[in-house]
């Protein structure tokens, strides 16, 4: 019985562990593409820029850049995400790129805020990465879920 135990116990520590491994810096981001077919360029970036206001309803969201000649917005986000046991606050960017019938969602620069002496601290193992990009997945939907529900006939 108690070399079941023990045997238990190590399993426990390595599946954790395995969520612990470093990801390289070029793959701590999330990027997304998604298809509006029959839209262009000028049409879908006035939905997105909609849809994010209504997403980022949060204080400490907010909207740095948006040029619709370019069809780039970026916006700087914070997501409450569970990555152990307590949720916690992660700030991140979100570039959004529209050409016609397609639009690019990269997230990007996702850290912790600063707590105490440490500072910023990045995202750095794939457990982290897989979490946030859960929540990207997500945000993503929400977001073209409101741009396809927009609808001018009422």
């Amino acid at each position: 019985m108690k070399r079941i135990i023990v045997l238990l116990s190590a399993l426990l520590v390595f599946a954790g562990c395995a969520s612990q491994v470093t990801v390289n810096e070029e793959d701590r981001q999330y990027q997304e593409i998604v298809d509006f077919p029959g839209k262009n360029k000028d049409e879908i970036f006035d939905l997105i820029s909609q849809s994010m206001s209504n997403v980022f309803v949060s204080a400490e969201s907010v909207i740095d850049y948006e040029n619709s000649e370019s069809g780039k917005i970026i916006g700087k986000g914070v997501a409450e995400i569970i990555y152990t046991i307590a949720p916690t606050y992660t700030h991140y960017t979100l570039t959004v790129e529209v050409k016609d019938e397609r639009v690019r969602f990269s997230f990007t620069d996702m850290y912790f805020p600063p707590s105490g002496v440490l500072g910023r601290m990045p995202l750095t193992n794939q457990g982290q990465i897989d979490s946030f990009s859960e929540h990207a997945r997500k945000l993503v939907n929400e977001i073209t879920e409101f741009c396809q529900d927009s609808n001018d006939n009422w």
